[in-house]
């Protein structure tokens, strides 16, 4: 059946929820389904699922949690814009805009929703985006515009934006507690790629150390959870200090 077609015999616009939290699931659902002109047609806890979903139902817009248990929201993203480009994709996360927002517009999201809003902030994105918009934060839109006007548009605010989409998703599950073999199963990447991000998020940040790495990642974290506007890193300069002798980075680190 044709978009026009469907959308004029049920007269609603078809949403699909990718998340791994039950609790989510239950409460956005319920809510959403009492807004007029909105039904929700499937949740999904993982890619495998939502591409389930995907294939057997219509579905006109995709709420993506940026965090989804062994998987990465931003990573779904960028699957599933090209595979089914007629779905509008907003990501919701307890992440920071600053870092994310834009990245999410990257991959192909046309909106992104920060989990503390109130659920009509998010009935507004859906409906601003169904007009042909996408949905940004006023204070995202008023700094990235100010970023433009004096000529900074790509924003120096924090040493994290120096880092690539695949070294920030990193970054932010080892601030989750994950293991370099968590996350490398988590990204279906090898475990020495994870090992090399790693090395690379250091460089960057200005990290002596494997610890030290973990520790500002959870930092980073906490800081985005409480609402900062700009999460920091303090770089070091030290040398890896606490390896034993003859011990490699790949040993050590594995264990982080």
């Amino acid at each position: 059946m044709k978009e026009n077609e469907r959308k004029q015999g049920s007269g609603k616009l078809h949403i699909l929820l990718i998340d791994d939290h039950a609790f989510f699931h239950v409460g956005v659902s319920a809510f959403l389904e009492q807004v007029d002109g909105l039904a929700v047609v499937g949740s999904a806890r993982s890619p495998r699922e939502a591409f389930d979903v995907l294939e057997r139902e219509p579905v006109d817009f995709a709420l993506v949690d940026i965090s989804l248990g062994r998987a990465d929201g931003l990573e779904l993203v960028k699957q599933i814009v090209p595979r089914w480009p007629r779905v509008r994709v907003i990501m919701l996360s307890m992440h920071g805009e600053r870092n994310y927002a834009e990245r999410a517009l990257r991959a192909g999201a046309r909106g992104y929703v920060m989990k503390s809003e109130p659920p009509e902030v998010l009935v507004e994105a859906i409906r601003r985006i169904e007009a042909g918009g996408v949905y940004l934060s006023d204070r995202l839109q008023s700094e990235i515009a100010s970023r433009f006007f004096h000529h900074d548009p790509t924003g120096s605010g924090s040493p994290v934006e120096q880092l690539t989409d695949r070294e920030l998703s990193v970054f932010r599950m080892l601030g989750e507690g994950r293991t370099s073999r968590e996350i490398s199963e988590c990204l279906h990447v090898g475990f020495k790629t994870v090992q090399t991000y790693r090395e690379r998020i250091k460089t960057k940040l200005g990290i002596g150390s494997a610890n030290e790495l973990v520790q500002q990642a959870v930092l980073h974290v906490q800081a985005e959870a409480a609402g900062s506007p700009h999460p920091s890193v303090e770089p070091s300069h030290r040398t890896e200090p606490d390896r034993p002798p003859g011990e490699s980075p790949t040993e050590r680190d594995d264990e982080q």
